[in-house]
């Protein structure tokens, strides 16, 4: 899918799905994470519901799909994926960018690693499925277990005069390599941006 310009998921899937569960709640978090950094941005599906069918109805209706539906018995997950939709929304010149790139060159959105670092011995051999660029400027790393504590991700040499920076505290990364980032929370996962080297606090991942 990433060589396709305009592509999303259905975020959540687009049949069944309880949200009242857990477990779900879990999977449409990181769910969103992922479609945060995807083309497209989209929730849609039918949800499960245990609404029972009225006698003038010709089938049972689904859940609500609506983001205070989804997470009705979870405040702080429906705070996550609100946070999600304000870091898209601040991305919207940069995608705008992005899709007229791509329109006249032919460049894809979302960009395999070995796409933007065809030098790199790990990139070029395409060993780095579970992430991706995003543009030429981000770097993302979807998690796509539950309760994890930690997360893989392998960061290359972005070139002269350009530093890796973790999102989640602005710190830049002090080398490259295979990094082992700490998810302490379901708020966080991999991603990083590129910025002109400066003055900066750093953060190391071992």
């Amino acid at each position: 899918a990433s060589l396709i310009p305009l592509w999303c998921s259905d975020i959540g899937g687009y049949a069944d799905g309880d949200p009242k569960k857990a477990e779900f709640q879990q999977l449409l978090v990181r769910w969103f994470q992922f479609g945060a950094f995807s083309p497209l941005f989209r929730l849609h599906g039918r949800r499960k519901s245990n609404e029972p069918r009225h006698s003038d109805q010709c089938g049972r209706s689904g859940g609500g799909n609506e983001l205070w539906n989804l997470f009705e018995t979870n405040p702080h997950f429906y705070e996550v994926v609100v946070s999600l939709i304000k870091v898209r929304e601040g991305l919207r010149n940069y995608i705008l960018g992005l899709s007229h790139e791509s329109r006249h060159s032919g460049w894809p959105i979302m960009r395999p690693m070995a796409f933007q670092y065809p030098n790199d011995p790990f990139c070029r051999l395409n060993l780095l499925e579970g992430q991706y660029m995003f543009g030429d400027e981000w770097l993302v790393a979807p998690v796509t277990k539950p309760d994890v504590k930690e997360w893989s991700v392998y960061l290359p040499h972005p070139g002269d005069r350009k530093s890796w920076i973790y999102y989640w505290n602005s710190s830049s990364v002090d080398s490259f390599g295979w990094k082992t980032v700490p998810i302490p929370n379901i708020e966080h996962f991999p991603l990083f941006y590129l910025h002109t080297l400066e003055v900066s606090p750093s953060v190391t991942f071992y």
